[in-house]
């Protein structure tokens, strides 16, 4: 489907912080890496909103674009240039606050997708999300052709983690990438699904 011709796809303001992480925080809601961490139950948006909060905390190091309808954002991408992209010490504690009794699986899941990660420079995309209620609408693609083309301009290659589902017709991320230009560099099981 075409994106909207009003929507508008610019860089993070500071006054976008709290609708950006609810953003964020609402279209992660049933991601199943995420949710293994935050847990479940009533404090589980809660623990989910203040992971994506990290985000924000040093914007030097972390870039933010903004899809925006009608002066409302629709979705989120975030990267950060290697080496700045694996998470600071500082990151890691306020990660391991947040996941509580789940530390475990924390360490576990950073450890095996940290193994693929790449040592060579790269734009690391950790991070796109679309209000649940705009997906479907164009606004990923819209983010993706905005970040490949940064990768470009500044020619590092990009690079991302998603999932890949056991069930084929469940990789509609997976095909947004492809549709970019991405390939499956490595896959990283987490979980049977």
């Amino acid at each position: 489907m075409s994106p909207d011709p009003r929507t508008v796809v610019r860089d993070f303001r500071p006054e976008d912080r709290a609708a950006a992480v609810q953003v964020l925080a609402s279209s992660f809601e049933g991601f199943g890496p995420l949710d293994q961490v935050v847990g479940d139950g009533e404090k589980a948006h809660e623990r989910r909103r203040r992971m994506f909060e990290m985000t924000f905390r040093n914007l030097v190091k972390q870039h933010v674009i903004i899809a925006e309808r009608d002066g409302r954002i629709e979705g989120v991408l975030t990267y950060a240039e290697w080496p700045d992209c694996t998470p600071s010490a500082r990151d890691s504690l306020v990660a391991v606050r947040i996941a509580g009794p789940r530390l475990l699986t924390l360490i576990r899941d950073f450890r095996k997708v940290g193994k693929a990660h790449p040592r060579t420079p790269h734009r690391h995309l950790p991070t796109l999300g679309v209000r649940r209620e705009a997906q479907g609408r164009g606004i990923g693609g819209l983010l993706m052709t905005e970040y490949c083309r940064r990768c470009d301009e500044a020619g590092l290659p990009g690079y991302l983690e998603t999932i890949r589902s056991a069930d084929p017709s469940r990789r509609a991320q997976e095909r947004l990438y492809a549709r970019h230009g991405f390939t499956v560099a490595e896959v990283v099981p987490m979980t049977d699904d």
